[in-house]
């Protein structure tokens, strides 16, 4: 480890024999040009004759080597925007210093602002934030979203006492970014230990090599102990070659084979590539309908209809639920997801069973636009908003009060069940009740209805006053409300399978239960703007209708 020419053998007995805490060689273990997991870049622990410190900058690779000439720290005013009129140009953005004849680059540091806070502010270089995409969580860390749609850890920080801290990185982003820039990182060290144990006289050591410098100091320093400095720089390299974003492997990309067919001989699955060029685009291929969960589970991050699936901003595919309850895709759009992203579908991929629906044939393969009549909360959420429409034209006020932040994202991404489970039904029962039942505004609806009765009861009053079938146009309203009160947000008991009983949903499976609750809110709030807009004199069309 030590690399002193002369340096002689008893002294590295001495340093040998020291107690752990003046060896720093948790700080020497740093030392690694090519890592592949964390890198501590900034540090400040303790103070007096007991502290460990680090920072770090960036070099150009061609001055990799002047800066490990000495082990002391760069001086540089990196990280300090100012101005001075006796200099050209007058004013320093900070971001890159010369104090030795070639550039250092701003990397990361800490700043007190604002004035009188108690932790430092940690930044790094706006480059780094803005290549890798970077957002902030409240506890400092920092994370980005693949083009796959997955988060991924990139900075870490730890604060210990007051004004103390730790912030690392992780070492694969980090290298990525470092070859884009043709930089390695400099992580500077200054480390001091003194404890209270007997003096083996002064013992100097280094480091040198072709990345880090280091100089290694312990004496006896008259303070009631024996104090151990180390102090120098080493570097973290690039990765070998540069990506054209922070996602590219470089590598050929992999195009995985799904399945797409059975030998009708054998029994055994036909897989064919999904790679454009190997593949008949229109080929359907078939999954799991538990495929989906990942996305209808992360309403902020992704968003399920039935028609398609989507990574916001990222990728995008076309899908469809057939009969038998799997999703068909086209083999050739599998080419449109990320890499990553196709592994997770592989997993979900089955033997074809139930064909193509008669819907997707025509509007894909006959090019002819076709309704889609099954149960679908998009076409729920147009009969809210044609709901709203018809009653404010009828009666001037507005049915709905507007939802809050959570509630319109959970009520706006609202997806049909994606596997059988009772948790799917009751998480979308109860969006579902948010957004038709309980974000109804009851002032309005009493004002129309001339009655102090809860909100449901107002409605019933308004359809059965413009000569509405109460039962058909707010019944599925009331079933909703019902499942909602006695079991979806609660313990279930008896009040909830009898509920299941009375609307014939109790023989279905939770996610049937589920669609028929969309479909039968669906088609009251298509009756009830039917009723709304049809003429005074004549409602009964509508109540029909619906």
């Amino acid at each position: 480890m030590w690399t002193n020419s002369d340096v002689k053998s008893d002294c590295i007995e001495h340093y040998e024999a020291l107690p752990i805490t003046l060896q720093h060689r948790d700080a020497l273990a740093l030392i690694d040009p090519e890592p592949t997991e964390w890198i501590p870049i900034l540090r400040r622990q303790g103070g007096g004759t007991n502290y460990s410190s680090l920072t770090s900058l960036l070099v150009e690779i061609e001055h990799q080597n002047k800066i490990l000439e000495s082990t002391d720290w760069s001086i540089n005013d990196l990280g300090e925007a100012t101005y001075s009129g006796e200099r050209d140009p007058a004013f320093h953005d900070g971001l890159v210093s010369n104090p030795d004849g070639y550039d250092l680059h701003f990397f990361a540091d800490t700043m007190w602002l604002p004035s009188g806070t108690t932790q430092p502010w940690i930044e790094f270089t706006p480059s780094f934030r803005w290549w890798l995409g970077l957002v902030t969580r409240p506890d400092e860390s920092m994370y980005r979203t693949t083009h796959a749609g997955r988060d991924e850890e990139v900075v870490r920080v730890r604060r210990m006492g007051e004004g103390e801290y730790e912030v690392s990185v992780s070492a694969r982003h980090l290298r990525k970014y470092l070859v884009a820039r043709g930089m390695v990182l400099v992580v500077q060290h200054s480390h001091c230990s003194t404890v209270d144990t007997p003096s083996t006289g002064r013992i100097e050591l280094e480091v040198k090599t072709k990345v880090a410098s280091f100089s290694y100091i312990a004496w006896d320093a008259g303070l009631g102990g024996y104090t151990a400095t180390l102090t120098g720089k080493h570097l973290v390299l690039p990765f070998a070659a540069a990506g054209e974003h922070p996602d590219d492997t470089i590598r050929p990309e992999k195009f995985q084979e799904f399945i797409v067919d059975v030998d009708s001989s054998t029994g055994e699955e036909i897989r064919q590539s999904c790679r454009r060029e190997d593949s008949t685009y229109l080929t359907p291929v078939f999954f799991d309908s538990d495929v989906l969960t990942r996305y209808r589970d992360n309403p902020a991050r992704y968003l399920l209809r039935r028609t398609d699936v989507q990574c916001h901003g990222r990728w995008m595919m076309d899908i469809d639920v057939n009969d038998d309850g799997l999703v068909q895709v086209w083999l050739g759009d599998l080419a449109n997801l990320p890499e990553s992203e196709r592994e997770h579908w592989l997993t979900y991929n089955v033997a074809p069973r139930g064909g193509v629906t008669i819907t997707r044939a025509l509007r894909d393969l006959a090019g002819r636009w076709v309704e889609d009549e099954r149960p679908d909360p998009d076409r729920l959420r147009r009969a809210r908003a044609d709901f709203i429409m018809a009653f404010k034209e009828r009666f001037g006020d507005t049915p709905y009060k507007q939802l809050g932040p959570e509630d319109a994202r959970n009520f706006s991404s609202l997806a049909l069940c994606t596997n059988s489970t009772e948790g799917q039904r009751n998480q979308g029962i109860i969006a579902l009740a948010i957004g038709i039942v309980e974000a109804l505004d009851v002032k309005a609806l009493r004002k129309v209805a001339g009655t102090d009765e809860q909100s449901l009861n107002c409605l019933h009053k308004i359809v059965e006053d413009a000569g509405g079938n109460s039962s058909d146009l707010v019944g599925p309203i009331r079933l909703l409300q019902g499942l909602r009160s006695t079991g979806a947000a609660h313990m279930k008991g008896s009040n909830f399978e009898a509920t299941l009983v009375r609307a014939g949903l109790d023989s279905l499976s939770p996610d049937k239960q589920f669609e028929k609750i969309v479909d039968g809110v669906t088609g009251a709030l298509q009756g009830l703007t039917e009723l709304f807009r049809s003429p005074t004199g004549d409602p009964k069309n509508a109540a029909t209708e619906a």
